[in-house]
């Protein structure tokens, strides 16, 4: 199996403030930032996505800058997530889910979990429809 991918740094941003998210860590987000990974490697087919609890993806605009020996990845969601929900970030391959730098070296995905801050709305009440006798 590959080694994961190392990132230098992953954080969520919200009004050009940068706070870090760990791997390891309980991250807590507010529901309006974008997110932004750093990799100290070229990845030659990498993608970040933003998946919601039902590990759907999250609409939103994705860009990657690739320089000499680095790749920065951004996600910006094109509206505020829900509060109080869980989510997960994934840096992963985009054909397949090991990614690799330009010698061809394979490596697993990168995965940080957030939930984000503020309270879950509460669901929308369903009207049940009254039958005609």
């Amino acid at each position: 199996m590959a080694s994961t991918v190392p990132v230098n740094a992953a954080s969520s941003l919200l009004q050009g403030v940068a706070t870090a998210l760990s791997p390891d860590e309980k991250n807590r987000v507010a529901p309006g930032a974008r997110f932004r990974m750093e990799a100290p490697l070229r990845l030659v087919d990498a993608r970040l996505s933003l998946l919601d609890e039902s590990d759907a993806l999250v609409v939103s605009t994705a860009t990657t800058e690739v320089g000499s020996g680095w790749t920065r990845f951004e996600v910006a969601p094109s509206e505020d997530l829900r509060p109080g929900s869980a989510y997960l970030l994934r840096l992963e391959g985009a054909v397949t889910r090991e990614l690799h730098d330009e010698g061809g070296h394979a490596y697993g995905p990168y995965v940080v979990r957030f939930e984000t801050s503020g309270e879950r709305p509460p669901r929308p009440v369903e009207k049940k429809l009254r039958r005609r006798r």
